[in-house]
């Protein structure tokens, strides 16, 4: 063994000398040679004169030192000085000939599926010579804590595995190369194109002729609703002809398709099976009860108020879901928003055959969650009282801190002019009794509805005089002694009756000018819209189903942000911001119920307002450059006063070396402060995962979006179960590899339940977990009811007066 000497830029470390006997559990790790030079040209020239210098020889001893030299002296390596990876051996080293002669002409095309970031390869799903399907797994990155499956773009086979499990690669690196047929076959029909390009509607399009712009409450018709979630193509696959038109690569009728689809009605009937079991009451025995007193279901209630034909937007349905006894579903109150008169209204009711309607703590949050929307979009409040007041077990959870709030903001918005009305249809007992009195007007149902501070059993503990519940809170002594109540109806339906003539007296003079829409007919109003190109009903299409043998929550969804837009925006219409930067979050400006169906405005969209999008593309992190790109968008959303709906499926944003010197930090807390003085309406749906700060940056529940919804599907969390897992158990410093699997068990299924769509909407972390087919329709209602907030904002001086600044 021996090293140059006095070779000027090259110093060698080694731990050997010559006549070393080493034995087989030595470090292979023998010699390291550090070579400096002005550029990069020298340095190679003075690291390969020092390699070849160098002897190391021993018997049976085979060293890298050719290899070395090879790689350094090969012309690819010796012209990058960056974005060489290990896979650099089996892409230009392999010994396999290079085919310099241009390629045939064929129906066959090379794709490279690439990193979406900088990570380490998890798993390798395919070798050389497989067939894989639309949208199979091929590897699995692990970066930002979180797996991400990549998924083939297209049907083909493969070609090359151009890395290995546990390499580092860096973001858009090849991973896979496989062949995949032309995509010529999956252009639009001509007689598609040309109805696009003429403007004309296709006959299966034409939902209803046109009566004027869209006014706020134009998608609360069922008809309309169930028109527009079945139009358009079911998930047809296009190619992208007019500008600023989607279209889509995966159709649902695909392998892929009809795999993803599968799994997600698997989790969107669980859904539907949990909304029914808590859509009609409480226990059989409590409804029974209920119903020989005369009295409606809180549902009833609300159906019977409701303009005839029109949707109940319901929030927080599961609320308290698996909590408590696991039977106070709802948390005893149904909240949600309806149509009363043509007018958006907030709507409470209790339901009293779930614990007397008594108020949990869990109860009390989305009472003011549901007030926090109503100050916020000046919608009309109405209260269905029939609650026992708290429920006493509990008091010290609910009294101390939020016991009195409701009654505060019930004042507050009374006196920003927002309606507050109340019809009492059973107790209204002790602080609840303030509900009603803190109403601008209220009925009261005879003989069934009673107000008071304290009921007869407290009045004679206290005081021993003995008295009936009509008789000390009944609606005839408030409506003719103490003048507490307004109006006395004789049974429910007639107190509605009355309620809805309040409301139309209350609103006659808003300033807000809502539509006018019809109460009484059967028929859908004549407001119609360009439905998406590829139908809504196909939605579950767009999620990747779990890998074979992976535990679904695990790996992050690499969800295609396009797909989700095509099926979402009037006939796909997008105008995308930035297209080519930061390419992990997706931005742009689209309509959703905003035109009518015919001329020119079905290709363009005009009619409504324009809403702006940021989704997050392939479950890919927030970099610099998507943090940079959001916050400047963000700010023309401010300047165009446009509602901003963020499309969240985020692991978080993006760390390392490189991305701290690029200022990570720095440009992420940009995106940060522009999500967190927005003044215009903001609207969240977390359609995939939620993780870290990426929940933050794509305005949270704590960044106070005016609503916020879940996809059955969808986790929240600070970081991926199974990267939790390992984090714990790494800090545990346990070494006995039972007890660390059976504790990276515990946790991985702690974190499972913890971080379920479920698990948030019982505590009420957002409004409710919607079937992905309802999202268009879910998002038509809440930018109609953003609508009274930038109506209520103009001429203020609420919102950011400064022009936009370039990021």
């Amino acid at each position: 063994f021996s090293i140059p000497q006095d070779t000027p830029g090259l110093r060698v470390d080694y731990g050997v000398v010559e006549g070393q006997k080493l034995s087989l559990e030595f470090d292979p790790l023998l010699v390291k040679v550090i070579g400096v030079g002005k550029d990069w040209a020298e340095t190679l020239e003075c690291l390969v004169n020092g390699l070849k210098a160098m002897v190391l020889e021993g018997p049976g001893m085979r060293t890298n030192v050719p290899r070395l030299i090879e790689i350094l002296t090969h012309p690819v390596f010796a012209k990058k000085q960056e974005d060489v990876y290990t896979s650099f051996l089996s892409e230009y080293m392999s010994g396999k000939p290079k085919e310099d002669k241009p390629k045939e002409k064929s129906t066959v095309e090379e794709v490279a599926i690439c990193a979406p970031m900088a990570g380490v390869v998890y798993d390798v799903k395919v070798k050389v010579g497989d067939k894989v399907a639309d949208e199979d797994v091929v590897a699995v990155l692990e970066s930002m804590k979180t797996q991400t499956e990549i998924a083939a773009p297209s049907g083909g086979e493969v070609i090359s595995v151009n890395v290995n499990k546990g390499d580092q690669v860096g973001e858009d690196q090849t991973l896979v190369t496989i062949s995949a047929a032309s995509t010529a076959t999956t252009q639009r029909s001509q007689e598609e194109e040309e109805a696009i390009e003429s403007h004309q509607v296709p006959r299966a399009l034409a939902v209803g002729a046109v009566g004027g712009g869209r006014g706020p409450t134009s998608m609360w018709f069922k008809a309309v609703a169930l028109i527009d979630r079945e139009s358009g193509a079911k998930g047809k696959s296009h190619k992208k002809a007019i500008a600023g038109v989607l279209t889509s690569k995966l159709s649902s009728e695909s392998a892929a398709g009809k795999r993803n689809t599968a799994h997600m009605e698997g989790l969107c009937k669980a859904l539907h099976q949990k909304l029914a079991e808590v859509a009609d009451g409480g226990s059989e025995k409590a409804v029974q009860l209920h119903r020989s007193r005369g009295k409606l279901l809180a549902r009833e209630r609300i159906e019977l108020l409701i303009d005839h034909g029109t949707e109940f937007l319901e929030l927080s349905a599961l609320a308290a879901y698996g909590m408590y006894d696991k039977t106070v579903h709802k948390g005893a109150i149904v909240i949600g928003i309806g149509v009363v008169h043509g007018v958006e209204c907030l709507i409470i009711s209790n339901e009293s055959t779930i614990k007397g309607g008594t108020m949990f703590p869990i109860g009390v949050k989305k009472n003011l969650r549901a007030q926090h929307i109503a100050e916020s979009l000046h919608l009309p409040c109405i209260y269905f009282v029939d609650s026992g007041g708290a429920f006493l077990p509990l008091q010290a959870e609910v009294f101390p801190e939020t016991g009195g709030r409701g009654f505060c903001n019930q004042a507050r918005m009374s006196s920003m002019g927002i309606p507050q009305l109340a019809c009492v249809c059973g107790m209204s007992t002790a602080g609840g009794a303030y509900i009603p009195a803190m109403c601008d007007e209220m009925i009261m149902v005879k003989e069934q509805g009673t107000i008071y501070l304290a009921g007869p059993p407290l009045v004679k503990a206290a005081t021993g005089e003995e008295v009936g519940p009509q008789e000390l809170g009944g609606a005839d002594m408030h409506t003719t002694v103490s003048g507490v109540a307004d109006n006395m109806a004789a049974d429910e339906k007639s107190a509605i009756k009355i309620l809805r003539g309040m409301v139309d007296t209350h609103t006659m003079g808003d300033t807000l000018t809502p539509a006018r829409l019809p109460t009484t007919s059967t028929e859908p109003p004549h407001l119609g819209w360009a439905p998406p190109l590829v139908s809504p009903s196909t939605m579950l299409c767009v999620v990747p189903a779990p890998a074979a043998g992976a535990t679904a929550g695990t790996v992050l969804a690499t969800i295609n942000a396009y797909e989700v837009l095509v099926r979402i925006l009037d006939v796909s219409r997008f105008h995308e911001f930035k297209p080519r930067f930061g390419t992990t979050l997706v931005c742009g400006m689209g309509r959703v119920c905003g035109g009518p169906l015919t001329g020119d405005c079905f290709i363009t969209g005009r009619g409504g307002r324009l809403n702006s999008f940021l989704a997050n593309h392939l479950g890919g992190p927030l970099t610099s450059q998507a943090a940079l790109k959001a916050t400047h968008f963000l700010m023309i959303c401010e300047q165009r006063r446009m509602p901003v709906v963020f499309l969240q499926n985020i692991a978080g944003f993006m760390v390392g070396k490189n991305y701290e010197r690029q200022g990570i930090t720095k440009d992420g807390a940009k995106m940060v402060r522009a999500v967190s003085c927005l003044t215009v309406p903001k609207i969240t749906i977390i359609i995939g995962g939620s993780h870290g700060a990426g929940n933050y940056a794509m305005a949270g529940r704590a960044y106070d979006p005016e609503f916020l919804f879940m996809w059955p599907n969808a986790q929240i969390s600070v970081m991926g179960a199974a990267q939790a897992a390992h984090v714990l158990t790494t800090v545990s410093g346990k070494k006995d590899p039972k007890t660390l699997k059976a504790m990276q068990d515990a946790v991985t299924k702690k974190y499972l339940a913890e971080s379920s769509c479920y698990y948030s909407t019982a505590r009420i972390w957002d409004d409710g977990v919607i079937d992905p087919r309802d999202t268009r329709k879910v998002l038509a209602m809440c930018l109609s009811l953003c609508e009274r907030k930038l109506e209520k904002q103009k001429g203020s001086s609420e919102g950011n007066n400064f022009g936009v600044f370039r990021m």
